[in-house]
Parts: structure tokens; C-alpha cells; sequence
């Protein structure tokens, strides 16, 4: 593991309270995670996360933890009918070059049964972030949603 990955490990576990690791197999997974790194190079390493937040009753924080994603698809259960927010944090520690570190996310209240994509991009400098609802004649592109107004302002 490389010192940016557990700088953001601690900066997640400052602002939450507590380091924890989201276990993916809580609930029935309902949510896969499609990461994508374009920008590779043999002198730098790239980590990528999903912070999972419940968002409770007044509008507050939740933390759950952060699952670890790796290249590809990646399986994760959340909770049906509970409002969530999804952090994707994506860093790269370069030898030669500037490191750099990113994330956007949104808000999800996964339905009952209902399987969702997150494809997560990085390629050209730049970071794209797409959720999709899985329907049996395809994927259904959702918008993104930003994180509520009252947790922003805590």
C-alpha cells in the first residue's frame, strides 16, 4: 500500500470518527462498481475507494466504511430502502510526477431486487462517474445526485 492510500484512509477516519472497512457482503449485492484507471504508468500506483455513508433520520452522517476497488467490477451489497451516499476517492502516488487524488459521489436509496452499475472512469486527466439502473432490456442511466446540503455544511 502506498502513503497517499493511507493518507486517505486517515483523512476517512478522521472525518467519520473511525476507520472501518465496509464489508461488500452485508446485503445481497445490488451494486456493481466498474472501475476503469486509463492512466497507467510503470512509475506510479493508482488506489481507488468507496466510502458508504447512510444518510439517518435529521439528515445525518452514517459512515459504514470503504471498500478497497480494484480494476474491473467490482460487487458490493448496500442496504434496500436506505438512503446512501457513495464516495468514489481515486489517487495516484507517481515517482517522477505530481500525486494527485480525486472524488466525486451521489446518493442512491437502492430498491428491493433492484441491481444497479457505477462505471468509474479515469483517463486524460479526467474523472467520469456514471450510475446506471439495471432493467431487463438494459441499463437506465440515473443522475447523479450531489451529497445533501445539510451534511455539506456539517
Amino acid at each position: 500500500m502506498k502513503i497517499r492510500f493511507f493518507a486517505l484512509l486517515a483523512a476517512a477516519s478522521v472525518l467519520s470518527g473511525c476507520a472501518t472497512t465496509y464489508n461488500p457482503d452485508a446485503y445481497d449485492k445490488n451494486l456493481t462498481v466498474n472501475l476503469n484507471f486509463e492512466d497507467r504508468s510503470l512509475f506510479a500506483s493508482e488506489d481507488a475507494l468507496l466510502g458508504v455513508n447512510d444518510i439517518a433520520e435529521g439528515c445525518t452522517n452514517d459512515y459504514k466504511g470503504d471498500v478497497t476497488l480494484s480494476e474491473g467490477a467490482n460487487e458490493v451489497g448496500l442496504a434496500p430502502n436506505q438512503e446512501t451516499y457513495l464516495k468514489v476517492v481515486l489517487s495516484q502516488e507517481h515517482m517522477f510526477l505530481r500525486d494527485w487524488s480525486t472524488s466525486r459521489g451521489t446518493l442512491l436509496t437502492p430498491a428491493p431486487g433492484q441491481k444497479y452499475e457505477l462505471d468509474v472512469a479515469y483517463a486524460d486527466d479526467m474523472f467520469d462517474m456514471r450510475l446506471y439502473r439495471v432493467t431487463p432490456s438494459g441499463r437506465e442511466e440515473m443522475e447523479l445526485t450531489p451529497e445533501p446540503d445539510c451534511l455539506a455544511q456539517s
